[in-house]
């Protein structure tokens, strides 16, 4: 039999090397990963996270995440409040940081959207930029924002569109030209259309034959549902 003292040994060699593990697993992750607890005191961040954010581990932890992160959404929805708050094991909640100098790893500022949906958008861009675009061509994403909206532009160098087709574009199963040679079912720019504009913007085209496109989709800084508190 085991006494007292032996057990308590063996549960702390358990614990420690548990801690090891995760703390090995945490720092090889390539990725930012910050843990805090339920105060919202950080009590982990890893090699990712220092290389991010540009404060060091023994600088962050301890401090409230708020102080270190400086979020986009601190102030109105705090993600990790909802996260925490959630009762899914698992919650997906996007906001922009900013690094130990000020600086934001994204200079738009956040909007409320649905971001699967807007992430369903940039992907079919940019799948058909890959798909049109000539060997070696050069695909640019750009970005631009104003007090009343922001600006996402996918410009291709691929074959283009012909005028007289830009019109219906974006009908559901429309393919043109162009788009008769290449695998799908025409209806990518249709959903780009139907979601861009449930979110109260506007997708804009410029392209022409030999002279590849350009897709910008514009969005409001604030949603149409949105009202005023007062």
């Amino acid at each position: 039999m085991l006494r007292n003292g032996t057990k308590q040994d063996l549960k702390l060699r358990s614990a420690e090397k548990s801690l090891a593990f995760y703390k090995f697993v945490m720092d090889s992750v390539p990725s930012g990963v910050i843990t805090v607890d339920r105060d919202l005191k950080i009590t982990g961040f890893n090699p990712w996270a220092e290389r991010l954010i540009g404060y060091r581990s023994e600088e962050a932890i301890g401090h409230f995440c708020g102080e270190i992160l400086r979020g986009g959404m601190c102030d109105t929805h705090c993600p990790l409040r909802t996260a925490l708050s959630s009762q899914e094991p698992m919650s997906l909640v996007e906001s922009t940081v900013q690094n130990k100098k000020g600086e934001n790893e994204n200079a738009l500022p956040p909007i409320k959207a649905d971001a699967t949906q807007l992430r369903r958008v940039f992907t079919n861009l940019i799948d058909n930029a890959v798909k049109f675009s000539q060997r070696d061509g050069r695909i640019v994403v750009s970005t631009m924002h104003d007090k009343n909206e922001i600006r996402i532009s996918v410009r291709d160098q691929g074959a283009g569109i012909a005028v007289e087709e830009l019109p219906c574009i974006f009908d559901a199963f429309h393919r043109g030209k162009v788009g008769a040679k290449v695998e799908g079912f025409g209806l990518g720019l249709a959903a780009v259309k139907t979601i861009v504009e449930a979110h109260g913007g506007r997708v804009l085209v410029e392209s022409g034959m030999g002279k590849g496109s350009t897709f910008t989709v514009i969005l409001p800084r604030s949603s149409p549902h949105d009202t005023d508190p007062s």
